[in-house]
């Protein structure tokens, strides 16, 4: 987690109300609470923050000892949240662990009930200063000034705890594209807190009054913090977004702050990779010829076409693909929905997508796939499951982690992980098919200062890239779909490089 910043005033108050936050660690961890990252909504219907492992070594200042699993007895996360509490707030409560999930959800109106009001409304997005307009700006885990040399260290900070991570990826190119993300010069998003008013504009926009607080809280962070780290997933190839920052933020935010950036992606990734792999003619057919499957299949469902419709449908896609059942698949359709527009979607409108022509072709290949994968993690040796199923980078796959069905995440093996590595084989394909854009940006970064274009973004299936001379940028991308095109073509699968978003003309795809 990185260090917030806030005005002087608030650190003061802090300070006073809380003498134990003198203690650095006490600080994150009030923060946290009070300007939480991870929050969900439990079974009740309250919100809540949710104090993982993860963010309470953070706050510790001990994320390594964490990852490295040296946080044990004394040291351990629950003895520092249960020194937290005596010190700082002896009345906060929280729900033990949630089943599998090992973190401690701390309800959100609980915190505000129980903290000095004065401080709950400076943390308060509707009242709190805008850091442009902040007079003495500070960490507020120490009340250290804000200034160049502050974001310097507080990098450095970041950079050290991070030392030799890449040796965690699933993947050697994982490992290559980490390196390289890590390696952007950090001047290269010095310019994004100036662009935040434009940002804020854009989050007031969002369709829901959710995704606007969610938005203008990840902005806020992005002001203390811009530059964007990324992590590994035991059960992915894809690299997944450490930090909040602009690889977590939406589309129109995104953009807002990348505005000399390209956005670049894959089209219709997924369904083109298992389009070619699990033989589906029909699919193939259709994105072979140029066609995009979601203002189809939008259409077919009678909804009109936009950002937050067709994120709707590609939810719908991912839980087809990945293995989810009927009733999870219209279910995450219609939450989707709901989470970006704010309205319901009728229930036999998500499930027309079901029917599509198209998507039952999909639905019956992958059942075909699940079976198979299946009956081969099902071989077992001296009562053990032993069989594995290999993806396109030849890595055995034999743990899964179940996603689906009782909604509990865990790793499990032999056939109940048919799922899990259904959606790893995917993943890693996609990776895959990026791998030329790794390979020319390492070749780029090797020129040091004189690189032709940064990396200011990754997203699984594509990135933004900022370009050092805009007219040279047709070029530079045309190697990059050249690169791609090939590798796809390789194997037989239909996608492409699309630009999704162009500065020059402040186009979107």
């Amino acid at each position: 987690s990185h260090r917030k910043t806030g005005e002087r005033r608030t650190f003061d108050f802090m300070a006073t109300a809380y003498p134990a936050t003198v203690e650095p660690a006490f600080a994150r961890l009030l923060i946290a609470l009070l300007s939480p990252h991870d929050t969900a909504t439990d079974d009740d219907g309250n919100a809540v923050v949710k104090l993982s492992g993860p963010t309470l070594a953070a706050c510790m200042g001990r994320e390594r000892d964490y990852a490295e699993i040296n946080l044990k007895g004394a040291n351990a996360t629950g003895a520092f949240l249960a020194a937290f509490r005596d010190a700082v707030l002896p009345d906060l409560e929280w729900t033990e662990f949630v089943p599998n999930e090992r973190v401690r959800p701390v309800r959100i109106d609980h915190v505000r009930q129980i903290v000095a009001p004065t401080l709950v409304k400076l943390f308060d997005l509707d009242h709190a200063t805008d850091p442009a307009d902040m007079d003495e700006r500070v960490y507020l885990d120490s009340g250290a000034a804000f200034n160049a040399n502050g974001r310097s260290r507080e990098h450095g900070r970041w950079t050290d705890a991070l030392d030799g991570y890449d040796e965690h990826a699933t993947t050697k190119v994982g490992a290559r594209l980490w390196r390289l993300l890590a390696s952007t010069p950090y001047r290269t998003f010095s310019r994004l807190p100036g662009r935040l008013g434009a940002a804020q504009i854009a989050a007031a926009g969002l369709e829901t009054d959710r995704a606007t607080a969610d938005a203008q809280r990840a902005l806020r962070d992005v002001a203390d913090y811009p530059f964007p780290w990324y992590k590994f997933s035991k059960f992915s190839a894809r690299l997944f977004p450490m930090n909040t920052s602009v690889a977590s933020l939406a589309a129109p935010c995104r953009r807002a702050l990348l505005s000399d950036s390209f956005e670049i992606d894959l089209a219709s990734a997924h369904l083109a990779i298992i389009a070619a792999e699990w033989g589906c003619d029909e699919l193939f057919a259709f994105l072979d010829s140029g066609e995009s499957f979601w203002p189809l299949i939008l259409e077919h469902l009678g909804v009109p076409y936009s950002e937050a419709t067709k994120a709707a449908g590609k939810r719908g896609t991912y839980g087809l693909v990945y293995g989810a059942g009927d009733k999870r698949i219209v279910k995450d359709i219609r939450d989707e929905y709901l989470r970006l527009t704010g309205s319901e979607m009728p229930q036999e409108t998500a499930e027309r997508f079901l029917n599509h022509p198209l998507v039952a072709e999909v639905k019956a290949a992958r059942d075909v796939q699940l079976r198979a994968i299946k009956k081969t993690l099902s071989e077992k040796v001296n009562g053990q499951y032993v069989g594995f199923v290999v993806d396109c980078f030849k890595r055995r796959l034999s743990v899964g982690q179940m996603e689906y069905g009782d909604g509990v995440k865990r790793p499990v093996r032999g056939p109940d992980a048919a799922r899990s590595i259904l959606s790893q084989r995917a993943q890693a394909r996609e990776l895959w098919l990026l791998e030329p854009v790794v390979t020319l940006t390492e070749a780029e970064y090797a020129k040091g200062s004189d690189a032709e274009w940064r990396l200011t973004c990754w997203s699984h299936d594509g990135f933004n890239v900022r370009f050092r001379r805009q007219r040279d940028a047709a070029k530079h991308l045309q190697a990059m779909q050249y690169a791609v095109a090939k590798r796809a073509a390789s194997v037989g699968i239909p996608t492409r490089l699309e630009v999704k978003y162009d500065p020059t003309t402040l186009e979107i795809g």
